[in-house]
């Protein structure tokens, strides 16, 4: 027999040597290289009583290869194509049948081909058969189970190629052998393979060993499978009367975070893994990565895994830091939002544009830290001026009003030419600015005081009070002394031409939802109505402005008031996916800017429902538009651009997150660095409360960010003088929307 067997197989391996699957004659001049694709879709066979169970299909790989697969003679085998189009069909070549299967009595050994054509396409799928005896108990073969994809922490590369394996293996999880039983988490990828006896390496019997899982059949010969389910699996392998029977143990992985559960910067922590079943937590398999910065060490094994992270933030508050257990992770992915904008007008840069980044924190009780930042995400450098002032929300008081203009050198230079009656202010000046291409500055991150009646003392201010941020950007060139004196308190720069427009002016806001209350509306937002123009030069301005709401949930209704005059009231569609928040909203209204200074224009927003059931944390609704002169407006032709408008609304309810927190004693003097970040705006103020000597509690301002701070990252240092080393220091950040978070710390 095995005589027989062997010859079976060399004639198999003849080229141009094949048998028609009926009469068995001789096919002369067939190419086995014609028939080595294996296009889908593919051949399934079987059940094959005493081999296999199910239908399994014919393993790709050995069909492209030109390898005969064994059939046992004397079978009647069912062979299936499956994953047919919904117009295709299968002409059955040599059976004269047109159907998805046939059934075939395997009665004579030898070779043939089984061929059949797709229609309508007309490919052509092939399978090399070899009939040969074979009895299960005879088969000899060996079986394998590995990790399909097995993990190694690559050392020396780069952030994003650690990044690339932390995401690109479905689990990092080892697979041992415990007391006899193969181990390894949920959600591993394992490779199952079983081979037969090498046929004179022409054909193969690998796919008549069949793999039963938890009682069900599901591959055979090699095939993939990952567990999902805990405990005990019980896998058998081999034709279906003699299968050989092993055991294979699963677990979860969850992760615990110790202590604090935020992943500061170099500052070790530690991470516990817990499994289900317990005790296999030594067998856990660990994996570090990070987007930014570095993390040492990357990896480890066992129940415990205590690594740094260094470095870790972007300059634009960006950070993803991740950690693998096996098959588990734990990821802070940490995108902030914030009150920004894009200038589309860029004086003297045309098709160009700029982003900007605005806000401002009250830092003690009389100060106040405003900060800008301006992107240039074009692909050519500018050469800017920049003016800005931060108002005050409430009350009236006499302003000084310079004039800005172009001097006989070409310079802008400034004067004093009278006064007016305008919202308390704060002016920072004028500033010179060079922006490369695709990098970003931070312009002004200035400490603003108030005068609040106009008497000249510094007054306390309160988050609320302030409002919005309003800047100029003007065309490039020397700035003289002259505009060092604008900056201070309650002044006001106008042009002195108020027809030469080689400036863009932008009003910018930041506003919070409130929860439903009786007020008449959900949340507001305001900016003044005009631009320096219109203030320095009183008159009646017919405009039109036009722009998009976005970031609403769908059914909410928004309106636009000017002063005392109610604008156009819009209501948000459902957005097409069908999410909560629904399509952005264009508007177009007309206005009138009236020769009253300082008018307020508002959007009042009103949501379908509580603003905490459809509004979620940090999420934001931004409306940015455009102001155009309409026909009459003085100094302007029709559809000149008057200014920018760009405010949002936030759902901010949760304080700033702790980066980092140093003190350090030097003598009686404590040192206190901490460094913060916030989702929906920017940490602008720090300050430390501790016990006065009379026993009263005092509050002691770190100032505004330092020079340590870069883009969304806010970094305080301070010293305090003559700390009690009994005492408890309260360290406290506060965002601009004025949430605060506090740690307490021992003096050392």
């Amino acid at each position: 027999m095995e005589r027989l067997i062997r010859a079976l197989i060399l004639l198999a391996a003849l080229p141009g040597f094949v048998f028609d699957a009926h009469a068995g004659s001789q096919t002369v001049g067939m190419d086995l290289d014609v028939l080595q694709e294996a296009p889908e879709p593919r051949i399934w066979f079987g059940p094959i009583a005493g081999f296999t169970t199910v239908p399994h299909p014919i393993p790709a790989s050995e069909s492209s290869a030109g390898r005969a697969f064994a059939f046992p003679l004397g079978s009647k085998v069912r062979f299936e194509v499956r994953d047919l189009g919904p117009r295709q069909s299968v002409l059955w070549e040599d059976l004269d049948s047109e159907s998805d299967s046939v059934e075939i009595d395997l009665n004579r050994p030898g070779p043939m081909f089984l061929r059949c054509t797709i229609l309508p396409d007309r490919a052509r799928v092939a399978m090399p058969l070899l009939v040969i005896p074979l009895a299960p108990d005879q088969m000899e073969f060996t079986e394998q189970v590995a990790l399909q994809q097995p993990f190694k922490a690559r050392s020396g590369v780069s952030n994003q190629e650690s990044v690339e394996d932390f995401f690109g293996y479905p689990s990092v999880a080892d697979l041992a052998r415990i007391d006899g039983r193969l181990t390894t988490s949920t959600g591993t990828p394992l490779r199952f393979s079983a081979s037969g006896l090498e046929l004179a390496g022409s054909a193969t019997w690998d796919h008549l060993l069949e793999w039963v899982i938890d009682g069900n059949a599901v591959g055979s010969g090699e095939m993939s499978h990952v567990f999902q389910e805990t405990g005990l699996h019980h896998v058998s392998v081999g034709p279906a009367q003699v299968r050989r029977e092993l055991e294979l143990m699963t677990y979860d992985v969850s992760i615990e975070l110790v202590g604090e559960k935020r992943i500061r910067d170099d500052r070790p922590v530690t991470f516990i893994a817990h499994t289900d079943p317990p005790g296999y937590e030594d067998l856990v398999q660990w994996f570090a990565s990070t987007l930014e910065g570095s993390v040492s060490p990357s990896a480890g094994t066992g129940a415990r895994f205590e690594t740094r992270f260094r470095s870790t933030w972007l300059g634009t508050g960006k950070r993803w830091v991740g950690v693998r257990a096996d098959n588990e992770m734990e990821q802070q992915d940490f995108h902030p939002r914030s009150l920004s904008g894009t200038i589309f007008q860029v004086p003297c840069y045309p098709l160009q544009q700029l982003d900007f980044f605005v806000s401002a924190t009250r830092t003690s009780s009389n100060t106040v830290n405003f900060f800008l930042a301006l992107t240039n995400s074009s692909m050519m450098d500018m050469n800017l001026v920049v003016c800005a002032m931060l108002d005050l929300k409430f009350g009236s008081v006499e302003h000084e009003v310079y004039k800005v203009e172009k001097d006989f050198l070409g310079e802008w230079s400034c004067s004093q030419t009278g006064t007016g009656s305008l919202r308390p202010s704060y002016h920072f000046g004028c500033k010179r600015v060079f922006l490369p291409a695709n990098t970003s500055w931070i312009v002004f991150d200035d400490e603003a005081t108030f005068d609040k009646d106009g008497n000249g003392s510094i007054d306390d201010v309160v988050q609320a009070d302030l409002a919005r941020v309003y800047f100029d950007i003007l065309k490039d060139c020397e700035i003289d002394d002259s505009c060092d004196s604008v900056v201070g308190r309650n002044k006001f720069l106008v042009p002195e031409s108020p027809d030469f427009p080689e400036w863009v002016n932008v009003w910018a806001g930041h506003s919070r939802f409130a929860l439903l209350d009786e007020s008449s509306h959900d949340a507001q937002i305001s900016w003044q109505s005009g631009n320096w123009v219109t203030m320095g030069y009183p008159g009646t301005y017919p405009a039109r402005m036009t722009g998009e709401v976005s970031g609403l949930p769908a059914g909410s209704r928004f309106e636009f008031v000017y002063g005392d005059e109610l604008g156009g009231s819009y209501l948000v569609p459902a957005s097409r996916d069908g999410s909560g928040v629904g399509r952005s909203v264009a508007v177009d209204e007309k206005l009138t800017i009236t020769e009253e200074p300082g008018v307020d224009h508002f959007l009042n927003v009103y949501l379908p429902g509580d603003s905490g059931e459809v509004i979620e944390e940090g999420q934001v609704v931004r409306f940015d538009g455009t102001v155009f002169a309409r026909e009459g407006a003085p100094y302007y032709e029709e559809g000149d651009l008057m200014h920018k408008v760009s405010v949002q609304m936030v759902q901010d309810t949760q304080p700033p997150i702790f980066l980092d927190t140093k003190v350090q004693r030097s003598g009686s003097s404590v040192g206190v660095s901490m460094a913060a970040i916030d989702m929906a705006s920017r940490v602008g103020g720090a300050f430390v409360r501790t016990t006065a000597p009379d026993g009263s509690n005092r509050e002691i301002p770190l100032g505004r960010p330092s020079r340590g701070s870069t883009g969304f990252v806010s970094v305080f240092e301070g010293t305090l003088d003559f700390v009690d080393p009994s005492q408890d220091l309260e360290l406290v950040v506060v965002d601009s929307i004025g949430n605060e978070r506090s740690e307490v710390v021992r003096a050392p």
